[in-house]
């Protein structure tokens, strides 16, 4: 037995679709489950303010579900979308003005709470050959999936250069069930600020809007301490890459736009075709990248003046990033940087909080955080820090518990302890920092929050898996 629950409507107790104890009986019991073979109608009502705000799209995401016994019933796969519009945006069952949409929903699926386990494993295994309380096998059935798909078997979608396509993310699943969206080559609109990636938690709900951008099989993924990289819209970045490492390396930006032929990730598309050889430069060899900054990747008028992201290398993923193949890259409004490269208080780009004496020329200092724990035993470099480091390198046990904890780090200032040891250095005086903060990493405990103390309302920045911010800071107090 199941039942039809929904998110952001209004119903009536009869027709809520949830079985918990409510003290309810007769009829406004009928909703909460319906018996196999049998049939309930419920009804729900959309009211204005349950559809878009002010500041939304035309569109937004909600779910329906089975709510009877919730966690097993969408484990099962009971479980869908709503949009809900504003009244005049529709074409039939389509936004107007949208040339195509697509609905994801990403979640750990765990097979061990679907309703179909027992079927599934006397239907695909032999007869007692399968324990299902066996701990490894648990962990098997614990699968990431894209709308139920797993082992990237997600369908296509496909689009045609210059379409406007509209995005719907659903998150599910438990506490650690982080999701950072990111799709290759393209740049998306979401809550009125300009993105390349959409973090997505459990239960949450968000959506974008894209126009798609350069030709090619791109991949949709769920994601060098280096030198900053800065740009302005209009310009084009040339990057000459000389990769004097031992492994084949790349670089990948995030947030401008770029050919197939540019692009630094190694995988392969459903198509076959061959990676580029910009997504594996090979040991002693160079590659010139070419990267463009239009109007449609820079900041847009709620943004601030510069967007932070970043680049790394993306051959291997987890182990170059681990092994500090990483760096920060910002995107700027046209005339808001000066010939230094620093964000020009006098161009008239920015806000209100900095007052100037007249006939002085004053300008921000960028400084870049960031976060990330850095898992050691994911490094290229592991085998050659035992053996420079360990005074027995022999003794060293790589599968020691408490060995694999304390190589997982806590990372900040990265770029900064470069610079100046191990803090963060201020200096008292009239000329502010824009702060750009970055938040990357491959597990779902790399998130938290940023606190500048006494330094004015509003110091309290969170960040999340593979998110970026920026921060306009002020220093008042020496200390």
């Amino acid at each position: 037995m199941y039942s039809f629950h929904p998110h952001g409507l209004t119903y009536t107790k009869e027709n809520e679709g949830a079985l918990y104890p409510d003290n309810t009986t007769g009829l406004q019991k009928e909703d909460d489950h319906v018996e196999p073979g049998s049939q309930y109608t419920y009804r729900w009502f959309v009211q204005e303010r349950q559809g878009p705000g002010p500041n939304d799209s035309n569109c937004v995401t909600r779910i329906y579900h089975s709510h009877v016994d919730t966690s097993r019933d969408v484990a099962s796969g009971l479980i869908g979308p709503i949009l809900t519009c504003k009244r005049g945006t529709l074409d039939g069952d389509t936004e107007k003005y949208i040339d195509k949409f697509y609905v994801l929903m990403f979640s750990q699926t765990n097979e061990n709470k679907s309703w179909y386990i027992d079927d599934n494993i006397n239907t695909y295994t032999e007869s007692g050959q399968v324990n299902a309380t066996d701990q490894s096998f648990e962990d098997s059935n614990t699968m990431a999936t894209i709308n139920g798909y797993m082992y990237g078997n997600l369908p296509n979608l496909t689009m045609c250069a210059e379409d406007k396509v509209k995005w719907y993310f659903i998150g599910m699943g438990d506490l650690f069930d982080i999701h950072p969206i990111y799709l290759h080559g393209q740049t998306l609109l979401s809550r009125n600020h300009r993105k390349d990636t959409i973090t997505v938690f459990p239960a949450s709900l968000e959506d974008a809007f894209m126009v798609a951008k350069g030709p090619g099989e791109w991949i949709l993924g769920c994601p060098i301490y280096g030198p900053v990289i800065k740009a302005e819209v209009g310009d084009t970045l040339k990057v000459t890459f000389y990769n004097n490492g031992s492994l084949p390396l790349s670089i990948q930006p995030h947030g401008l736009l770029y050919s197939k032929g540019n692009e630094g990730s190694y995988y392969k598309t459903p198509g076959g075709s061959i990676p580029p050889a910009s997504s594996h430069v090979n040991p002693g060899t160079t590659f010139v990248y070419t990267w463009q900054v239009p109007r449609d990747v820079g900041p847009t008028s709620t943004d601030p003046n510069c967007l932070t992201w970043l680049y790394y290398s993306s051959v291997y993923g987890k182990k170059d990033t681990n092994s500090g193949l990483v760096g920060p890259l910002l995107v700027c409004r046209k005339g808001s940087l000066g010939k230094d490269g620093k964000q020009d208080l006098n161009s008239g780009l920015v806000g209100p909080l900095i007052v100037c004496r007249k006939n002085t020329t004053a300008d921000i200092v960028h400084r870049v955080l960031h976060f990330m724990i850095f898992n050691e035993n994911e490094s290229w470099y592991l085998d050659e820090n035992i053996n420079t480091y360990s005074l027995e390198p022999n003794q060293v046990d790589r599968n020691d518990e408490d060995f694999d904890l304390s190589n997982q780090m806590h990372d900040r200032c990265r770029l900064l302890w470069l610079c100046s040891s191990d803090r963060c250095v201020l200096c008292k005086a009239a000329t502010p920092r824009t702060w750009a903060v970055c938040l990357c990493g491959c597990y779902s405990s790399d998130w938290g929050g940023l606190l500048h103390s006494s330094n004015g309302a509003g110091s309290l920045a969170e960040l999340l898996l593979l998110r970026f911010s920026r921060l306009l800071v002020r220093l008042l107090l020496l200390g």
